[in-house]
């Protein structure tokens, strides 16, 4: 009986800190958010409204009937880039792998891997500095380049803001996969 009681003790002295630290790091976090997006909170833990209120679903009927449907702008945007990790990174990593693995490429083999994994370790901020320099900017290469074979070109993301965002997300974390 005894062997029995030390191993359930064992057992709950070796899960219990990985259960204090889900959670205090995801279990208490979501369902206070979750509580917080039912009442007027709006943000700010010391000047914040100190009168706090329960408005229930009231804000969840604002985001999905807005006029300016930016609710729906930002899940159209999040689900581009879910398909670009999905349908981009995952399939050019494993190729990638694949020819870097079978050693397709004969000599300089340890290079391309770190040029391949590389983006993941530029800090974010500077890679999207070098991609407004290089690509996306007023006065990129990119943009003088295009000015060669037309003069009078202009360069606007307008029409579909989220492309180069798409590429540079594709480039800075296939890498990872």
């Amino acid at each position: 009986m005894t062997i029995q009681r030390d191993k359930r003790l064992s057992y709950a002295v070796l899960v219990l800190p990985a259960l204090i630290i889900y959670l205090a790091v995801v279990a208490f976090p979501t369902i206070f958010s979750i509580l917080l997006s039912l009442t007027n909170y709006n943000g700010g833990l010391i000047f914040g409204n100190p009168d706090i209120q329960f408005v229930g679903f009231k804000s969840y009927i604002w985001m999905f009937t807005e006029p300016s449907r930016n609710f729906y702008t930002a899940l159209g945007n999040n689900m581009l880039i879910v398909a670009v990790s999905v349908f981009g990174q995952i399939p050019l990593g494993f190729i990638l792998a694949y020819i870097l693995s079978r050693k397709l490429i004969k000599h300089g083999n340890s290079l391309f891997q770190t040029m391949i994994y590389l983006p993941n370790v530029i800090s974010p901020i500077i890679i999207g500095v070098l991609f407004n320099a290089i690509i996306y900017g007023r006065n990129s290469v990119l943009m003088e380049v295009r000015r060669m074979f037309n003069p009078n070109a202009v360069f606007t993301l307008n029409t579909a803001p989220m492309v180069p965002v798409l590429i540079v997300i594709l480039w800075m974390f296939t890498g990872f996969t």
